[in-house]
């Protein structure tokens, strides 16, 4: 009898410079809030290291119900040097296929922690004070993420409710087609739609990819 293969979420995370062992806050939110909640699926986290790991995976994929998802930053620096950087990132990693779902997060994943307090907009001025705004005690580290794991998942809708606001808000004087991305990914291998959520800077699509886990979870 052979043996069930069993269907994986792959997660890759650019920014994750942990090597073969995930260190990044978005590997700790994710592994701690859903590794244990997938129903008849197993996490996988890919790190900066492992992209050649996720791409052979999305190629080759063991199961046809298989997830790929990214989940990236804008990170430009605070000067905005680096925007060109930071296009050509983002263009990549959405051209890697129809199958892999993009989620973008600017321009920080800490921008959508933000939104457990209420719809966050404004416009990133340093990372410090990005991370105030989160908590008085935040951290990146695995230890903050433990100790808030469980108000992270109980607020969950919440959060993500004030995210989507937040989209309507930085959407709200966009031309009529545009206004679709307040609920929709937007195909970041558009070079025009890309300049111009760049140009918008705070915004967060993890709500998104919390609501695609939050199918395939038990409760």
């Amino acid at each position: 009898m052979s043996r069930e293969i069993r269907k994986i979420v792959h997660l890759f995370i650019p920014e994750d410079s942990g090597g073969v062992k995930p260190n990044s806050c978005e590997a700790h939110y994710f592994k701690l809030l859903f590794q244990r909640r997938l129903k008849n699926y197993q996490l996988k986290i890919y790190t900066h290291a492992q992209e050649t790991k996720f791409k052979k995976a999305l190629k080759f994929s063991a199961h046809p119900d298989d997830k790929f998802f990214i989940i990236t930053d804008l990170d430009f620096t605070e000067d905005r040097s680096n925007l060109r950087y930071v296009k050509k990132k983002i263009r990549n990693l959405a051209s890697l296929g129809d199958n892999a779902q993009l989620f973008v997060s600017g321009r920080s994943f800490e921008v959508w922690l933000c939104m457990y307090h209420g719809v966050y907009t404004k416009r990133f001025i340093s990372q410090a004070a990005l991370n105030k705004t989160v908590a008085r005690d935040y951290t990146k580290k695995e230890r903050w993420y433990i100790k808030e794991r469980g108000r992270l998942y109980a607020n969950l809708r919440a959060a993500s409710a004030n995210a989507k606001k937040s989209r309507r808000i930085i959407l709200s004087g966009s031309a009529r087609e545009k206004k679709r991305y307040v609920t929709e990914l937007p195909d970041f291998t558009e070079e025009a739609l890309l300049d111009y959520f760049i140009t918008r800077e705070t915004f967060t699509y993890v709500d998104l990819l919390v609501k695609e886990l939050q199918a395939l979870s038990r409760d």
